[in-house]
């Protein structure tokens, strides 16, 4: 998995020595890959949804997929 392979570098913190405080060196990578990770499993949920729809959705291209991420985030939140 792709993870194993890479979880030092994005595990990877700077420590700040005066308070002990400590942030993620990587911080927009591990926010991607968790980000993918959690939406995953449901990515192609939308497009089910968008499909099964009386009448159909049209999705010519990924125009009509792009407007639906409102719905995503809203049924993933950040934790």
């Amino acid at each position: 998995m792709w993870y194993e392979k890479h979880k030092a570098y994005i595990n990877e913190k700077n420590i700040n020595p005066e308070t002990g405080r400590y942030w993620y060196t990587h911080k927009m990578l591990r926010r991607s890959y968790f980000t993918i990770k959690r939406v995953l499993p449901n990515i192609f949920t939308t497009w089910r949804v968008l499909k099964s729809q009386t009448p159909p959705m049209e999705l010519k291209d990924t125009s009509a997929i792009l407007k639906t991420f409102g719905f995503i985030k809203r049924a993933y939140p950040k934790k």
